[in-house]
């Protein structure tokens, strides 16, 4: 569905970046801004109610948050490593499949998949040098 279910976007607000699970709805979630009184304001939003994110869902800014910024209040917003995890990626599933069951993408920020690969990729790094150790 891919989508569909997103709140509507307010007055004067746009689309800052997706995160789209290829579970068997194709879940999004979504990082809206608007400019408000000097200042940019954002907000996460997901198809259920906001059910599949933690605080802080929200955050202010003098100027626009760098791709690092943006990515990292995203991923705490909405945890990609759990939803990995709860999908048995990291311990059934390989390095391979995890990174195609998501696909992060943003007109403002070309860059966005590839950062948050990159943090799925230190997640299977230290995973394997955790069963090293073992």
């Amino acid at each position: 569905m891919g989508g569909q279910y997103l709140p509507d976007m307010g007055e004067n607000e746009l689309e800052i970046a997706r995160l789209m699970i290829k579970s068997v709805t194709y879940d999004v979630t979504a990082l809206y801004a608007r400019f408000d009184n000097g200042k940019i304001r954002y907000r996460m939003a997901d198809e259920y109610e906001d059910e599949t994110l933690v605080e802080p869902t929200s955050l202010v800014s003098d100027k626009p948050l760098s791709l690092g910024e943006m990515r990292d209040f995203f991923l705490s917003s909405y945890s990609l490593i759990e939803c990995l995890e709860w999908n048995n990626f990291f311990w059934n599933n390989g390095r391979t499949e995890a990174l195609d069951f998501f696909k992060a993408s943003s007109d403002f920020y070309p860059d966005f998949h590839e950062s948050c690969a990159a943090i799925v990729e230190k997640k299977f790094d230290e995973i394997a040098i955790e069963q090293k150790r073992e």
